[in-house]
């Protein structure tokens, strides 16, 4: 981020990319001083915030320029992680304009550039809320709500009904 490596959250429930104050002196990021913001989480709680842009941001190979972002107090972007230490959230503001390929079984995340193939069709897409649109048995077409944030996984009863010979165990 303007020459500084930091590490961030990828967070597809998160509206807007975030940062903390810290970094705004670390990474030389001007803010926007016409009025402070107020936004609010997904535990409906209101937090002050002021508007920046960051000149550059490379991710991968990937460089966006003059990326608008919100800037947080410090204690508000406290994310406990103990494998590494968090220094902002990438939202969807950013994370719908790139091609983003998440393999778990290889625990790595692939950020590129997306190139345009007009025979495949884009299973991700936003209608309020991120959706991920996968293929089930027999091509039923199933839809999830996406929040690579959240901690939890939900499923519904319009989900469990496709889903042929399900067997449930609790853990």
């Amino acid at each position: 981020m303007n020459g500084s490596k930091k590490s961030f959250w990828l967070d597809t429930g998160a509206g807007m990319t975030v940062i903390s104050n810290a970094l705004v002196s670390d990474c030389n990021i001007n803010i926007v001083k016409e009025q402070e913001l107020e936004v609010g989480n997904s535990t409906n709680q209101n937090f002050s915030a002021d508007l920046a842009f960051i000149d550059s941001i490379i991710i991968q190979g990937l460089t966006i320029f003059n990326q608008p972002t919100l800037v947080l107090a410090n204690d508000l972007l406290m994310i406990q992680n103990q494998i590494m230490q968090v220094d902002g959230i990438i939202g969807w503001d950013i994370i719908q304009h790139i091609l983003l390929e998440i393999d778990y079984g290889r625990k790595q995340v692939i950020i590129q550039k997306p190139q345009r193939k007009d025979d495949v069709e884009n299973n991700l897409f936003f209608c309020g809320y991120p959706i991920l649109k996968v293929k089930g048995q027999n091509q039923v077409p199933l839809y999830f709500g996406l929040d690579t944030g959240a901690n939890k996984t939900h499923f519904g009863q319009p989900l469990l009904s496709k889903i042929v010979d399900l067997k449930m165990a609790k853990r």
